[in-house]
C-alpha cells in the first residue's frame, strides 16, 4: 500500500493559513497537512499576544511567511497579500480557521 503522506500532492503550490491560535487548532493540522503533501507556507497570528503560540509552530512547518493579521486593522491584510505577492507572485490555497480564542490572546477594545 502506498504512504499517501510520501506523495508531493502539493509541491510547488503556494497556501496562506490564518486563525492558528495553537497546537490544538484545526488550522494548525492544515497546515501541517499542506506542508507534508509539499506546500510553501504563509502563516499569521492574530496579535502580539498569540504570536509566542503560533511562532514556533510556523517555524516546525518551515513556513516561509510569518506575519501579523487582524482584519480589523486598516490596510494590515493588504500587508500580507503584497508580501505573498511580492515572495511568491501567485496563492494557490487559503485557509482561514474562525476560531474562539482563549481570552488571555484577546486584546479586548483594540481595533
Amino acid at each position: 500500500m502506498i504512504d499517501v503522506s510520501t506523495l508531493p500532492l502539493l509541491k510547488g503550490k503556494k497556501a496562506l493559513v490564518t486563525g492558528i491560535a495553537n497546537d490544538q487548532s484545526i488550522a494548525w493540522g492544515c497546515a501541517r497537512a499542506f506542508r507534508t503533501f509539499g506546500a510553501d507556507l504563509a502563516i499569521t497570528h492574530l496579535n502580539e499576544k498569540a504570536k509566542p503560540y503560533v511562532e514556533p509552530l510556523a517555524e516546525e512547518i518551515e513556513a516561509s511567511i510569518f506575519m501579523p493579521l487582524n482584519v480589523q486593522i486598516d490596510g494590515q491584510m493588504e500587508v500580507v497579500f503584497d508580501e505573498i505577492a511580492k515572495r511568491w507572485g501567485k496563492l494557490d490555497i487559503m485557509l482561514q480557521d474562525v476560531n474562539e480564542l482563549p481570552d488571555h490572546l484577546i486584546v479586548h477594545g483594540a481595533r
